[in-house]
């Protein structure tokens, strides 16, 4: 174990002019103008529910006891709904008749239950909750309102409801337990998101998504797992709004926003990224970065309990899953919204490259561990290589809370390590061990493994639930590094 301080370093010229002369990546949620999908959606899934099997598009969801839309469901209306939510003056916004709303954060002590709807003339209907285990329940006002919970609500008017926040030093993660069939779910943060990345959590025991318009009082256009089209899973839901969810499991939503707080052992998040197929040479794509990246995700999921929030492949890799939001990024949700993230591809010692022509990725254009980010590995040849690049502050350093970056200082093989290696974090070797007993399974000598610590204490860091955490290191200009010769034998 070495240390080093590099105050007083100097940002060198030739990365700056070679990160200038890079290609961006695309913006988040881009799509390609050529890019084409199914006109109906691909809705053509079968789920089996209490009445036997329904086609996904074709599931209707609950009405409030007492009243049914001007039509089914199944014919559903618009794809832009109606404001549900106003950010300038966080205020949520009520129309005329029924409204099916959420709080996006965490509401202040003395502003947080359904109090907050008292001045609203309701014709006599109770606000209701649905819950997804045993139906329709009447709300008190002195009943909690929660981020995560759909509330309806009958307006004889339009309303303009203020929200009192509480601070954002104060704001916690966000969870919810759904049901196999329909639950109620409110959409967390102030920001909008794809209904992808929102039940991302959720995996494979979603359905459907689908929301309401409150000012034409009909449902939208339902959002189905893996589908295109109008039915797309990328379309997005709304801060304020609340969306019926179809699952056909028990399954613990997890919002993809990142928070600090004390959940990190009750609720440790996972997110992988690979390339395998490089458009700079599409004639010889790797062929384990997928492999790798998802032997890693699927075994801390099922076999130790992750809550799996991310794993994007390919084209899907972009810039802004890792960088912040100071260079465009959005890295609190992806990168630096999980406890432990990891990478397969081709790498430098100042960047990772991606699947575009002349993308990459620079080191100096993010930050991470100001949220939620405890460890990430870098599968790639030479990604930690050069452990100054992530002390350089451009504004801020690369690592900015981060405990550890686990890469090869040298170049390493295309092999796949990822379920060896989650196995051994699970088992309680340290994170540094994992990585270097992961891959000796695999290399040979001369590859040399490097792992960066912001400190040294960060070296006796295991994984949530198994083993020791350290407290948050302080944040300074120096680092320490761990170097191993690999090792394997047949």
């Amino acid at each position: 174990m070495r240390t080093t301080d590099i105050s007083g370093y100097l940002v060198r010229a030739l990365i700056v002019l070679l990160v200038a002369g890079i290609a961006v990546a695309p913006v988040l949620g881009e799509q390609g103008a050529n890019e084409k999908s199914d006109p109906e959606g691909a809705a053509a899934a079968i789920v089996m529910t209490s009445a036997g099997p329904v086609a996904v598009e074709d599931l209707v969801p609950p009405y409030p006891p007492g009243w049914e839309p001007s039509r089914s469901p199944a014919v559903q209306g618009g794809l832009y709904p109606a404001t549900a939510f106003d950010p300038a003056s966080n205020t949520l916004i009520l129309y005329p008749g029924w409204n099916v709303v959420s709080t996006p954060l965490w509401l202040a002590d003395g502003h947080d239950t359904i109090a907050v709807f008292d001045d609203v003339d309701t014709a006599g209907h109770s606000v209701l909750w649905y819950n997804g285990s045993s139906g329709w329940e009447a709300m008190s006002s002195e009943e909690e309102f929660r981020p995560l919970e759909g509330i309806w609500i009958y307006a004889n008017e339009s309303y303009q409801i203020p929200l009192c926040f509480k601070p954002v030093e104060e704001q916690t993660g966000a969870t919810k337990h759904l049901y196999s069939g329909w639950n109620a779910v409110g959409f967390y943060g102030l920001s909008q998101e794809s209904a992808r990345d929102t039940l991302i959590s959720l995996r494979n025991a979603w359905a459907t998504a689908q929301g309401y318009d409150a000012e034409t009082q009909e449902y939208e256009v339902s959002m189905i797992r893996g589908a295109t089209g109008r039915h797309s899973d990328q379309r997005l839901m709304f801060p304020g709004k609340a969306y019926w969810v179809y699952l056909t499991e028990e399954a613990t939503l997890v919002p993809l926003k990142a928070t600090k707080d004390s959940h990190d052992e009750d609720y440790p998040q996972v997110g992988v990224t690979w390339v395998d197929n490089y458009d700079f040479d599409w004639q010889n794509p790797l062929s384990q970065s997928s492999n790798t990246s998802h032997g890693f995700y699927n075994t801390l999921v099922e076999e130790g309990g992750w809550i799996p929030m991310f794993e994007y492949g390919d084209h899907e890799v972009l810039q802004g899953l890792f960088t912040s939001s100071d260079w465009g990024g959005e890295d609190l949700k992806y990168i630096d919204g999980v406890d432990v993230a990891l990478f397969a591809g081709h790498g430098w010692s100042q960047w990772l490259v991606l699947s575009g022509v002349l993308e990459v990725m620079p080191y100096i254009n993010c930050n991470w561990g100001d949220y939620d980010l405890e460890w990430i590995f870098l599968h790639g040849c030479h990604t930690t290589g050069d452990p100054d690049i992530f002390k350089m502050s451009m504004p801020y350093r690369t690592m900015n809370g981060v405990h550890l970056i686990c890469g090869f200082a040298t170049e390493g093989w295309d092999m796949n390590d990822g379920e060896n290696l989650a196995d051994k974090l699970l088992n309680g070797e340290t994170v540094i061990d994992a990585w270097f007993n992961a891959t000796d399974m695999t290399h040979d000598p001369p590859i040399v493994l490097r792992v960066i610590g912001e400190n040294e204490a960060c070296g006796n860091d295991r994984i949530w639930g198994s083993g020791s955490v350290i407290l948050d290191p302080p944040v300074d200009s120096t680092y320490d590094y761990w170097d191993h010769e690999c090792e394997y034998e047949e």
